[in-house]
């Protein structure tokens, strides 16, 4: 079964299972570095509130083997149990002084998004740009609902890219720290023994869109400090970054340009691929910049 067919046929089955109160229908949006997400929105009627469902990782479990009929049942079991964002939440998003505390930046590849930026505010740095989004709290544990801004979101609020710019740097250093980790902390219980790593990450405290944490001056100061030295900056994903101490690796910054590009094809999912580049931090100038 072609995805078509099967976004028709579980749609079909979600509103035979579920009774008439609920709205359900497809939708197609743009993702990052041009992709495509398709979803399900499913809300009860009435309301402004909708569940979004993942149908390209419903399509996958398909694929991997999952009957239709369970999937439908795992999709409707969902729904009936309540949808992962409180209305309140919803609400608040309709006033800025509401939203501000939650307005967070993460990094995206300009190149990859050009069409995107079109419709959203941003800012650039390097080859990337910072893009805003705000977080809403879920009532699901371990979940994670956000908003992209969009130009039309700044229109309703009244305010402009330089006040979300500000707001979002405000909460990245006051609630959306930098973390620093060892490679072998973050791998101890995986692998054990072996020669000590000098490779370090730098995200934040969720590790969700913390590669945007190369933008803050005193994180990368502070992790040149403890690193002895320059740094070689490798954007592993949207995520995070691994920081390297320069005079620990011979290779050069084409080499790792090149190790970037194997890493992006083979284990990055498209979406969430930030950049081909490696950049290097001056310790004594404290500026970042495109190596290769």
């Amino acid at each position: 079964m072609d995805f078509d067919r099967f976004s028709e046929e579980l749609t079909k089955r979600l509103r035979e299972e579920l009774d008439s109160s609920y709205d359900i229908f497809p939708q197609e949006t743009e993702g990052l570095n041009g992709t495509v997400c398709h979803r399900l929105l499913a809300g009860i009627r009435g309301e402004c509130l909708c569940h979004g469902i993942n149908l390209d990782e419903c399509y996958s479990q398909y694929k991997s083997g999952v009957g239709m009929e369970k999937l439908a049942g795992m999709v409707t079991g969902c729904l009936r149990e309540g949808l992962p964002v409180s209305m309140a939440e919803v609400w608040d998003y309709n006033d800025w002084y509401t939203i501000k505390p939650r307005i967070y930046m993460k990094l995206v590849n300009t190149g990859k998004n050009r069409r995107l930026l079109r419709d959203i505010p941003h800012r650039h740095y390097l080859d990337l740009s910072r893009v805003y989004y705000a977080r809403l709290r879920s009532s699901s544990p371990g979940e994670c609902a956000s908003i992209l801004i969009r130009n039309e979101h700044m229109q309703y609020w009244g305010v402009d890219e330089g006040t979300l710019f500000e707001t979002a740097m405000k909460n990245m250093k006051e609630t959306d720290k930098a973390v620093l980790k060892s490679m072998d902390d973050i791998l101890a219980g995986y692998i054990q023994g072996g020669r000590p790593s000098f490779m370090y990450v730098l995200s934040n405290r969720e590790r969700l869109n913390g590669a945007v944490q190369i933008c803050n001056k005193k994180a990368l100061r502070k992790a040149a400090e403890t690193l002895g030295g320059d740094l070689w900056v490798i954007p592993s994903s949207i995520h995070e970054a691994i920081l390297i101490p320069c005079s620990r690796f011979i290779c050069g910054a084409n080499e790792l340009a090149g190790m970037i590009g194997e890493i992006n094809k083979a284990l990055v999912a498209e979406e969430e691929i930030l950049s081909y580049h490696v950049y290097q931090y001056n310790k004594t100038t404290g500026e970042l910049a495109i190596a290769a």
